[in-house]
C-alpha cells in the first residue's frame, strides 16, 4: 500500500497526539496527477534525486514542486502521518521491548555488551522520564500561574470599568 494511500484510506488505530494545523478556511485542490506521483516518490525515495528519476521528472521540476504552497503541506501531512502511526507502532510494541531488555540485562549467560547496553537503555531513559515528568510539572504550574494572572488582570479591568462609569 503506497504511503499516500495509508494517509487517505487508513484511519489511526489509536488517538495518539493526532494534532492538525487550524483549519484557514481554504480548501486546498488536489495535486495534479504528475506531482502526486512526485509526492509518492519523495515519500518513498532514499533521495531527491532517485525520487525525482521515479517520478519520471528533472530534479528542478521537483525542487520547484518542493517549494509551492500545497506540495509542502501534502508533503508535511504525509510525513506526519507517517510519524504518528510509527509512534503508534513503538507503543504497541514497547512492552515487548522492555520484557526482552530486562531478561538480557538479568541473564547472567548473555555477554557483558549486550547486559550493558540494556541496563544503560533503562537506565537513560528513567533519567529522560524523570526530567519529561519535571518538565510537565513545571508546565503545569505556569500554566496555573498564567490562569491566575489572567483572572487577576479580569478582575482589575472590571473594576477600573466600574469606576469610570
Amino acid at each position: 500500500m503506497s504511503a499516500l494511500k495509508d494517509l487517505e484510506d487508513e484511519e489511526l488505530l489509536t488517538d495518539v497526539g493526532d494534532h492538525e494545523e487550524p483549519d484557514s478556511g481554504e480548501e486546498i485542490a488536489p495535486l495534479p496527477p504528475r506531482q502526486e506521483r512526485a509526492l509518492e516518490a519523495v515519500l518513498s525515495a532514499p533521495t531527491l534525486k532517485e525520487a525525482a528519476r521515479a517520478a519520471g521528472i528533472g530534479e528542478t521540476t521537483l525542487w520547484r514542486y518542493m517549494r509551492e504552497p500545497a506540495f509542502k503541506r501534502r508533503l508535511r501531512e504525509a510525513q506526519q502521518h507517517h510519524f504518528t502511526q510509527t509512534a503508534i507502532r513503538v507503543q504497541r510494541n514497547a512492552d515487548d521491548a522492555i520484557t526482552v531488555l530486562h531478561e538480557i540485562m538479568t541473564n547472567g549467560t548473555a555477554s557483558d555488551s549486550a547486559r550493558i547496553a540494556a541496563a544503560r537503555f533503562f537506565f537513560d531513559n528513567s533519567v529522560r522520564m524523570g526530567e519529561i515528568e519535571k518538565l510537565k510539572a513545571d508546565m503545569e504550574e505556569l500554566q496555573e500561574l498564567y490562569r491566575s494572572q489572567r483572572e487577576q488582570e479580569e478582575i482589575e479591568a472590571r473594576s477600573k470599568e466600574k469606576e469610570e462609569e
